[in-house]
């Protein structure tokens, strides 16, 4: 690893550049981080601004909670964060970075927060590594929120080209039971999302609310901010029409600089349980005509992993929210 020095405010001033960014102004500066240094799963600029404070009106009165802001390093380094009104600082995803250069550009991006910008909290969602090499070079007078008390995401990650497509033998019978028995009792149409009246799709995510708990609930505003960006960054999206009404849909997009694929929007109203399983059954056969080998199937607690893990994961990573 690269040395760690902390550079004092006037250094750091000349070595980071902040921009704020949003559909029309900036984004080709965080594209261009990452076509050249992007590896992760969220690193996708229209799932940054779904997930921060840019959008499209798709539902009436919203308030933008949160301004997007990309932190350009002398090297040409990144960090995809968000600022919000609370002076609450976010890192967003993983550093947009050589792997050597991570945890000392995460490291210069607390000690602005704090000290030049008087930051509340300086919150992440890093990988294992990540976060554990930045633990290792925080300054003493910083201190990181206990390990116990950071909230924890699995992730699944299935690979494509081993995965049984048959849905043969007894391990998934009740996959190939469910699958087989929905489309013998439903009109099943599978549309693009985009060609969806966004209300109706706006109407699903209302639905889904009230079956998650309170956590889940401010997951809600990056599902409505993707519908109204119309699903833009996705390099697929449909919609579930089942027996004349919209209940569900999946959107993904690829992994920059990987032959993976995520799958990080899958999400249906309850009305008909089965939906949520077959959403990722015909996602997965979908990637099956394509080129990818993996794909990672999101990050979730504990019962969404058991979800998950229904469709036989080659692997699994874990990230932190802290």
């Amino acid at each position: 690893m690269h040395e760690t020095k902390v550079l004092d405010w006037r250094a750091r001033a000349k070595y980071m550049e902040f921009f704020e960014v949003s559909e029309t102004k900036n984004k080709d500066i965080v594209e261009k981080a990452i076509e050249t240094y992007g590896y992760a799963a969220e690193h996708n600029l229209y799932w940054y601004l779904a997930c921060g404070g840019e959008y499209e009106s798709s539902k009436p009165a919203r308030v933008k909670k949160e301004k997007n802001v990309f932190v350009r390093f002398k090297e040409g380094f990144g960090l995809l964060t968000k600022e919000d009104k609370d002076n609450v600082y976010t890192v967003f995803s993983e550093p947009l970075a050589p792997r050597d250069r991570r945890a000392a550009i995460l490291k210069e991006y607390v000690l602005h927060a704090l000290e030049q910008k008087s930051a509340k909290k300086v919150m992440f969602e890093l990988q294992s590594e990540s976060r554990e090499e930045l633990l290792a070079v925080l300054p003493p007078e910083v201190r990181a929120r206990r390990p116990s008390a950071a909230y924890t995401l699995i992730s699944p990650v299935v690979n494509i080209e081993t995965f049984d497509f048959s849905l043969s033998g007894k391990r998934n019978k009740l996959l190939r039971h469910t699958k087989n028995k929905f489309f013998r009792d439903h009109a099943v149409t599978i549309k693009d999302a985009k060609e969806v009246d966004r209300r109706d799709l706006c109407a699903i995510v209302d639905r889904w609310k009230q079956f998650r708990h309170a956590r889940s609930h401010a997951a809600c505003e990056r599902y409505y901010n993707i519908i109204g960006f119309g699903f833009k960054g996705a390099k697929r999206a449909v919609a579930f029409i089942i027996d004349g009404r919209p209940v569900g849909f999946a959107a993904g997009w690829p992994i920059p600089n990987s032959t993976f694929y995520y799958l990080g929007v899958v999400l249906h109203d309850y009305s008909l349980p089965p939906v949520g399983v077959l959403l990722y059954v015909e996602s997965l056969e979908w990637l099956r005509t394509t080129a990818y080998t993996h794909v990672d199937l999101g990050g979730g607690d504990k019962p969404i992993t058991a979800f998950k893990n229904q469709f036989w994961p080659e692997s699994w990573y874990t990230s932190y929210v802290f």
